[in-house]
């Protein structure tokens, strides 16, 4: 079991993860983007930060506050689909004070469904997803083959960094940079570079 003390713990390691990160993102999102993915990463860590000093035990409530902290924080597409993603796990552990190994395994799905939903985007768009669909999927499969949530996060990462890699190559079909999607063909997309990075710390 997770208490709400360990996923606090990980949301700091997040937030600082993300924080690392506010180059590249800024330089990959120029290329397609306004470039201001940098400084969205920069306030969803600050608003990750906030919730992880909070005094909140209710993990429902912890995730669903830290959701609305971080579209409060970082109001920018990016902000508001990651946002929509982390309240949707308010909903489904509402009540707990931790969680199991199979709960952890749900996440990256959840996460998905939620963005997927909210973005009105699917695999092979050029968005987070091409990094988070294919790390969902191997969490699962894996979890569900070996029981080692350890393990399916590993997998899950190495997923995360090869679908990222992929959007090289890939036309975008949502967002500004669609606007210009032949453009955008020969570089990475920053969201999935974004959740290949936040994987890492899976491995």
């Amino acid at each position: 079991m997770y208490t709400t003390l360990e996923i606090k713990k990980t949301l700091e390691k997040i937030a600082q993860q993300i924080k690392m990160q506010e180059t590249l993102l800024a330089e990959l999102d120029g290329l397609s983007g306004d470039g201001d993915l940098g400084i969205t990463a920069v306030k969803l860590s600050e608003a990750l930060e906030k919730m992880a000093q909070s005094d909140i035990t209710d993990l429902g409530m912890l995730f669903m506050k830290t959701g609305m902290e971080m579209n409060k924080q970082a109001p920018s597409t990016m902000g508001t689909l990651l946002a929509a993603g982390v309240m949707s796990l308010g909903k489904q552990f509402k009540g707990q004070t931790d969680l199991a190994d199979e709960d952890l395994a749900a996440i990256p799905q959840l996460l998905a469904e939620e963005i997927k939903k909210r973005g009105k985007a699917s695999l092979g768009d050029k968005t987070i997803l091409d990094a988070l669909i294919p790390m969902a999927d191997a969490v699962r499969e894996t979890f569900a083959e070996t029981g080692d949530i350890k393990e399916a996060y590993r997998k899950g990462a190495n997923a995360a960094e090869t679908g990222a890699g992929q959007t090289r190559g890939m036309i975008a079909k949502t967002g500004r940079a669609s606007w210009i999607a032949d453009r955008t063909k020969d570089n990475l997309d920053g969201g999935a570079v974004l959740c290949a990075k936040i994987a890492e710390l899976c491995k």
